[in-house]
């Protein structure tokens, strides 16, 4: 399958264009267009990174204590740097092998979905990964997509071409909704406090779940 690739900053929701666009479904209905973040949401990725940071700063962060999805904002009294934070995270994705999936139902929710006829599957990501890396762990999880929105910053994922927005990272959540668009916010312990806010501070269109539940939320939603 060849591979689209979209990258810059310039992704506006009007010529952000897919080179391979996916088969029509049989019905005649437009596809949803579905963007599934990468780290922490496919990949486990802090988990790591959090046991990196420990070892090489003599840290004591657990999992359950990272408030602020920017690792180094969880440290009191211990500088680590933004550099630092991008080297970890680009050490971590050179090897795939250590890597592991977020729920390992992940391939199989993604495979249905993918073959629902429903849905474009679009990995929307701004991990410091490569794109022929983020390709390999994907193929090597045999996790199905149709095209990849790879950017600079995570805010700048509210630009492409997406319909619902699944990501572990609220401020993307809440800011699809507020462009009109819909999203599943995946739980983590850094978008705790945002969840715990209260019913009346989230909207119809944006609904917190775990991966293993990324269906049912979506029929919800979607009513499929």
């Amino acid at each position: 399958m060849a591979v689209s690739l979209h990258r810059g900053v310039d992704l506006s929701y009007a010529k952000r264009r897919a080179t391979e666009e996916a088969e029509p479904p049989e019905n005649g209905r437009k596809l949803i267009r579905l963007g599934v973040d990468l780290d922490d949401t496919l990949a486990h990725i802090k988990e790591l990174a959090r046991r990196r940071v420990n070892a090489e700063f003599g840290t004591n962060l657990s999992f359950r204590d990272i408030k602020d999805p920017l690792l180094e904002r969880n440290l009191d009294g211990v500088v680590v740097t933004e550099a630092d934070m991008k080297r970890i995270f680009r050490e971590i994705w050179s090897d795939l092998d250590k890597i592991f999936l977020l729920d390992p139902k992940i391939p199989e929710i993604m495979t249905r979905l993918h073959g629902s006829g429903i849905f474009q599957l679009t990995i929307s990501t701004a991990t410091d990964a490569s794109d022929s890396t983020i390709v390999g762990f994907l193929r090597k999880h045999g996790i199905p997509f149709d095209d990849i929105v790879h950017v600079r910053s995570s805010r700048q994922k509210l630009d492409a071409e997406i319909d619902v927005y699944v990501d572990d990272y609220h401020v993307i959540a809440e800011g699809a909704v507020q462009r009109g668009r819909m999203a599943i916010l995946v739980k983590q312990p850094w978008n705790r406090a945002y969840r715990s806010r209260g019913r009346e501070h989230h909207h119809e269109a944006l609904v917190p779940a775990r991966m293993e539940h990324l269906e049912d939320r979506l029929r919800e939603m979607l009513r499929f």
